[in-house]
């Protein structure tokens, strides 16, 4: 009787732990149950109580599983749970995979002020394989080996000028040669006013064979 009466207690001081991790989380932000693990000090053997507890947690709608072993504390408005945001998605996925995120299709292109198109779906590229499959609605993630390509090549560091190259890259990826033609002037000179020589130079020097045709429209 005795063993069974500790067993439930631990049972509920893991339920307590994970119930107080999640109730500290700020509405909208993504966590990992080993993140939750981890920040509580849950051992090996409490696991599986740790993620039954998160189990019945989204059953009751207090969290909301984006993947396996990913989940978010929905923010609440007064028409119900809100969905989640596509930044907050994005910064999990490359904390947790160690991966280059770049956004993809139209919107690389409306983030550089070429187009006012809005996409139905927000897509991305990643420079890593993605196994988990997200429970995200209208967000799309898309593995490509060239940007895992470009990324090994391109040796800028400055962080602003690394995402604006990404960009170019991503949004060169969608317009394709046959379509640049469209664009040229307006390519050429954001091009030209947003990248540094240095990083313009980077930028060619790590562009894979396929892509060598941006330079008659950029230089």
């Amino acid at each position: 009787m005795s063993k069974l009466i500790n067993k439930s207690h631990a049972r509920s001081d893991v339920s307590f732990r994970v119930n107080s991790y999640v109730s500290h989380q700020q509405p909208g932000r993504i966590f990992t149950h080993e993140q939750l693990i981890e920040r509580k000090g849950i051992t090996e053997d409490q696991r599986s109580a740790a993620l039954k507890a998160l189990s019945r947690m989204v059953s009751e709608k207090k969290i909301v599983r984006v993947s396996q072993g990913t989940y978010y504390r929905p923010k609440i408005s007064r028409f119900g749970s809100l969905p989640i945001e596509p930044r907050e998605l994005v910064v999990a996925v490359t904390k947790s995979k160690n991966a280059t995120i770049v956004p993809a299709g139209v919107a690389a292109v409306n983030a550089l002020g070429l187009d006012t198109q809005l996409p139905m779906v927000r897509s991305f590229f990643s420079s890593e394989r993605l196994r988990a499959k997200y429970n995200v609605k209208n967000v799309k993630f898309e593995y490509k080996e060239s940007l895992q390509y470009f990324i090994e090549r391109f040796n800028v560091k400055d962080k602003e000028q690394r995402t604006q190259a990404l960009l170019f890259w991503s949004a060169l990826n969608h317009i394709s040669r046959y379509d640049a033609s469209c664009y040229k002037d307006d390519l050429s000179k954001k091009f030209n006013k947003l990248l540094t020589p240095q990083t313009r130079e980077s930028f060619f020097k790590s562009l894979p064979v396929s892509m060598r045709w941006v330079d008659e429209f950029l230089l």
